[in-house]
């Protein structure tokens, strides 16, 4: 079976909002609770949810800038904080939670190609702010999205994502570390 995988690009935030839904395991950890995909209160592309130990948490995302995925991020925790009534009424399972909603304790996650300018400054100070990249993959014509840990995938990949990354061409058999790599992150089967 060969295995075709190349790098794209989401020309959509409905697309990349749907990879990112459909990653909420692998971030979040299981179970958790999705409380919102759409917040009423802000245009920015967002999922509040409750993660596997029930404490909340923000995911905010952008196809192309981690610095504004991270000023949208604090935008929308200051929103969560001014409208923290309306959002404990309108969904009760926040009451549940000790930490619901208050900024402190909001675990809040960037997702972007490259990570935001001076996150290491900021997660000094608030210890739940996790910087995540993404590169969004074709495997086999179906997309999928890979999403790291933005220290580990900056040491691991110094190319910018404006410069192209070179990939095997044509239909090539992965090697067995790869398989299993691929595997672990149920993008095969």
């Amino acid at each position: 079976m060969n295995t075709n995988i190349c790098n794209t690009r989401i020309h959509s935030d409905e697309m990349l909002n749907e990879l990112i839904f459909q990653s909420l395991d692998n971030i979040l950890g299981t179970p958790h609770q999705v409380i919102s995909r759409d917040l009423p209160f802000t245009d920015a592309h967002t999922i509040l949810a409750l993660n596997s130990d029930r404490h909340p948490a923000l995911i905010v995302f952008d196809r192309h800038n981690g610095g504004q995925a991270l000023l949208t991020g604090l935008k929308v925790m200051e929103s969560l904080e001014t409208h923290r009534p309306w959002l404990l009424r309108l969904h009760p399972e926040l009451l549940d939670n000790k930490h619901a909603l208050r900024c402190k304790d909001i675990q809040l996650f960037i997702l972007s190609p490259t990570p935001p300018p001076g996150r290491d400054y900021l997660k000094q100070g608030h210890h739940q702010l996790h910087s995540l990249t993404f590169q969004t993959l074709l495997i086999n014509g179906k997309e999928a999205i890979l999403i790291e840990e933005a220290e580990s995938a900056e040491k691991q990949n110094p190319v910018s994502p404006a410069e192209p990354i070179a990939f095997r061409t044509g239909t090539t058999k992965l090697e067995k570390t790869e398989e299993d790599y691929f595997r672990n992150l149920n993008i095969m089967t």
